[in-house]
């Protein structure tokens, strides 16, 4: 038989519930706690999906603003090299504007004088004919005056446009060659076009690294260079 101090010791404490009902709590307590779980997981994850969803409109801002800075930096570089090409063709026409410029004055300036043509006699007055024909009959037969008949002479206030008319084809273009000045072409002036960095900048567009339509381009360039011409300064 147990003692009433043994019965005592064993009921101190908690108290202790019967099986069943102690089952059906503890598995009520962990459906809570696990329904409890599951709601923080859900917020959390739900947070998280919120904070990924703000990231990538955020990347996608920032990639759209990288992309504007990058085809704003490559319209710089190639504004760049187009002044550079600008400012070495227009060096070079500045320094053959110069030696043109030096060629001309370094030619010597030559006056030339005509000599004076003697005057037509029939178209010097009638009291100049009659000084002329005493002073020769005075002179003798040997000094006479020989008056150049009227047929010969041309007058000078004839335009010769009337002349050209009258010219063959060959000897109007070599007098035309001799009076108009030769035009030069563009590479004469300022030399042979260099499209090199032109290419360079056309294979940075996107569209045109694998199409061969840059270098047909610069070639029509090249061409377009030789064949233009330009009024010579």
């Amino acid at each position: 038989m147990h003692s009433p101090k043994a019965d005592k010791a064993e009921t101190r404490g908690r108290k202790r519930l019967a099986p069943d009902e102690s089952t059906s709590k503890r598995a009520i307590q962990l459906r809570e706690a696990q329904r409890v779980h599951r709601e923080k997981k859900a917020l959390y994850i739900k947070e998280l999906e919120d904070k990924v969803r703000i990231l990538e409109s955020e990347i996608k801002i920032q990639s759209d603003k990288v992309r504007t800075l990058e085809q704003e930096l490559e319209r710089e570089r190639v504004g760049s090299l187009v002044c550079s090409v600008c400012s070495a063709s227009a060096s070079a026409s500045a320094s053959a504007s110069s030696r043109s410029t030096s060629t001309v004055q370094l030619q010597p300036t030559t006056t030339t004088t005509t000599a004076a043509q003697p005057t037509p006699n029939y178209l010097l007055p009638l009291h100049t004919l009659a000084t002329l024909s005493t002073s020769s009959t005075s002179n003798g037969p040997n000094e006479a005056i020989h008056h150049s008949p009227p047929s010969s002479f041309s007058p000078t206030s004839t335009s010769t446009t009337s002349d050209l008319f009258a010219l063959p084809l060959t000897d109007l273009d070599s007098f035309l060659n001799t009076v108009v000045p030769r035009m030069l072409t563009s590479e004469e002036l300022y030399g042979p076009m260099n499209v090199d960095h032109a290419r360079l900048w056309m294979k940075t567009i996107p569209s045109l690294k694998v199409s061969g339509n840059g270098d047909r381009i610069c070639d029509l360039f090249v061409v377009r260079a030789c064949v233009c011409v330009c009024l010579s300064v």
